[in-house]
């Protein structure tokens, strides 16, 4: 059965002290189809926002069943579909509500699952669709598919913002039709109305007018004498300028009645954490394998970087200080500015749809892990095939520090390096608040690297405390470190311009203080990337929970 929603005293201002919502009073029956009317500006999708808990930063009450909205948990009874489309586009129609099932239905079976897919699918008219990418879809199926996500689920409350906007007025009206027989069968449904046909199947209308104001609420017959209008158009001029009269009208008619007072809600059932992690990681790779161009870049970026170097410098790169040195930090460089962009726009291009699984109950946490596992899967990739590909060429030393191979052993610097990288990338983007910014950042990013890292330029005071924080520092000390440029040093003659001693002198002292020929200082300098790694990553829980629950 659907829910009783009644909202007292409701009002919402912005930053100049404007209304946007001003003493909205209203009782919205159970099991009613229901649709929000107004100009533009009239503040109907604010309303919305406030009444499915995405927003909750206005003052006044609103109660589910008795139950007081932010006072309880009631994420799983609320559906709420929002104007623009929610998606992800490297998804086909039918994986979309497939993985949306998997990770929301807690006890269904598959085949009942498939079948509930089935039939949502069929009565919104998407058959023949289930294998079309969501990027491919008209914007009239990308509309129609987000209310098939949250049908498929059979909310108490189903609340929509402009459903039938991008529609055609076959589709539209089979939409409505579809969404009345929905009220009918047990759920309250709220929409706010883009057009004025077919709002004669809504069982009441809410006008809304200047500053989010109610000037009545009524069925669509009564309207036209309520109003003292012919054509229901005409209502929208009088919303604009005659809501005060009206407003003051129809609060007169409102009887407020004071709440019970009663327990909270019991908490639905906790998250199935492992299961969330599962799908959602499945989900991800299924969007980076759709998405072929991004597979490409994941995957041969590196590649190409490294056969740049093979191509530029001698296979004897690494005998010589002066070009291993470059060719190192070169390597390093490439790791970060790999791992950077593997995950830098990652959480903001998700936000919206991080919100709303956030308000279908699936948990942040579930959602952070599953990025930082999909994410550390793709640097170990990426690290194999960025030292294979110079390992082709460079003549590399044949044992390590670490491990028997030192092959093996780069592999691993790289992917500490490319990692610790990804996971700033993720915290980043939990921050920013547009993708645009992320590029910015980037820039900022590697421009410290090469300042702080020591290798360029020499640093003193300040600038050494700072380089103790940054990745580029750590990552030529292992790399220099297992290559052994202490001995690369002594055998270094500069080519002859400088007598071999002094060619020595001048870059043993730099060999010693960055390139310790231990596996001690190997192990530390990883330990300093995974503790850097571990706190970006925790950084990124504290700034999802608080960025969406603040949003909320």
């Amino acid at each position: 059965m659907g829910s009783e929603i009644q909202i007292e005293n409701l009002n919402k201002q912005v930053k100049n002290k404007k209304y946007i919502l001003k003493n909205v009073n209203l009782k919205i029956k159970k099991n009613t189809f229901v649709a929000l009317v107004g100009p533009s500006g009239a503040g109907k999708t604010t309303l919305l926002n406030a009444m499915s808990g995405y927003e909750k930063n206005n003052s006044g009450k609103i109660y589910y069943d008795n139950y007081e909205l932010h006072e309880n948990d009631l994420r799983e009874f609320i559906a709420y579909v929002p104007q623009r489309e929610i998606l992800h586009k490297d998804l086909t129609l039918y994986k979309e509500l497939w993985y949306a099932a998997k990770l929301r239905f807690k006890e269904k079976r598959t085949e009942e699952m498939i079948e509930r897919i089935k039939e949502v699918i069929n009565s919104l008219g998407l058959s023949g669709k289930e294998n079309t990418l969501i990027k491919n879809l008209s914007g009239g199926e990308k509309r129609r598919l987000s209310i098939a996500l949250e049908l498929l689920f059979s909310p108490k409350v189903l609340i929509l913002d402009e459903p039938t906007s991008g529609l055609d007025l076959h589709i539209e009206k089979k939409l409505m039709k579809l969404l009345k027989r929905i009220s009918e069968s047990g759920t309250t449904i709220v929409i706010s109305a883009h057009t004025v046909s077919n709002l004669d199947l809504c069982d009441e209308i809410i006008f809304m007018g200047k500053d989010g104001q109610i000037a009545g609420v009524m069925d669509y017959k009564s309207s036209f004498e309520y109003f003292h209008v012919k054509k229901f158009v005409d209502i929208y001029e009088i919303l604009l300028n005659q809501i005060e009269e009206y407003s003051e009208s129809y609060l007169k008619t409102i009887k407020q009645k004071s709440k019970p007072k009663i327990e909270k809600k019991s908490p639905h059932p906790k998250s199935q954490k492992f299961k969330e992690i599962y799908y959602l990681s499945r989900r991800y790779l299924e969007i980076i394998w759709n998405d072929k161009f991004l597979l490409f870049m994941i995957l041969f970026q590196g590649v190409i970087i490294a056969s740049l170097f093979n191509i530029a410098v001698p296979s004897d790169g690494l005998k010589q200080y002066d070009s291993a040195k470059i060719v190192l930090f070169a390597t390093t460089c490439a790791a970060m500015w790999i791992g950077l962009f593997n995950s830098v726009q990652e959480i903001v291009k998700e936000k919206d749809i991080l919100k709303r699984e956030y308000m279908s109950n699936i948990s942040l946490n579930s959602y952070v892990c599953s990025k930082i596992i999909v994410l550390g899967s793709i640097c170990l990739l990426q690290s194999i095939l960025f030292m294979s590909t110079l390992a082709i060429h460079f003549e590399l030393p044949k044992e390590g520090l670490i491990f028997q191979f030192a092959l093996v052993e780069y592999i691993a610097h790289f992917f500490f390096i490319n990692f610790s990288a990804c996971m700033i990338g993720l915290s980043v983007s939990g921050f920013v608040k547009k993708q645009e910014f992320t590029l910015i950042f980037a820039i900022i990013y590697m421009i410290i690297q090469l300042i702080f890292s020591g290798i360029l330029l020499k640093i003193e005071g300040i600038a050494h405390t700072i380089s103790n924080f940054i990745i580029g520092k750590y990552a030529i000390y292992i790399m220099g470190s297992t290559s052994n440029l202490i001995e690369v040093v002594k055998q270094t003659k500069l080519n002859g311009i400088l007598p071999e001693q002094i060619s020595i002198d001048l870059f043993l002292q730099e060999a010693e203080d960055f390139f310790e020929y231990t596996s001690s200082h190997i192990w530390n300098t990883w330990w300093i990337l995974i503790l850097m790694s571990i706190i970006f990553i925790c950084l990124t829980f504290l700034v999802i929970r608080r960025i969406i629950k603040k949003e909320k």
